[in-house]
């Protein structure tokens, strides 16, 4: 799975050289200011959120959990116990799985 993903950032060039679709010195030289990013200040979002977590990532922790409820109103985190960091291609039948039942849910 996560191999297939990586891949999708791939193209040959038009001398049949790999290389990456994503722009990776822009992406370097702006990590600063990426990571630095603070929400702005606004209403928090009244509609349902879900925040799908890997098992195995720090990226969606308990710790954030106050920061998150200032800005979605009504959220649910689920945790994909066996996914690292990119749930979508460690385990893409479970998270499609949460993002339909989600999706289908009744707006409160």
């Amino acid at each position: 799975g996560l191999r297939a993903f990586v891949l999708t950032n791939m193209l040959r060039d038009q001398n049949g050289r790999f290389r990456w679709r994503i722009n990776l010195p822009v992406i370097s030289q702006k990590l600063d200011e990426l990571a630095g990013w603070e929400a702005p200040a606004a209403e928090p979002y009244g509609g349902n959120a879900l925040f799908v977590s890997g098992g195995k990532s720090q990226y969606v922790r308990s710790l954030h959990l106050p920061a998150i409820s200032e800005l979605f109103r009504r959220f649910s985190v689920t945790t994909l116990r066996g996914a690292a960091h990119w749930v979508h291609a460690d385990e893409p039948e479970s998270l499609r799985l949460i993002v339909l039942k989600f999706l289908q849910a009744p707006s409160a």
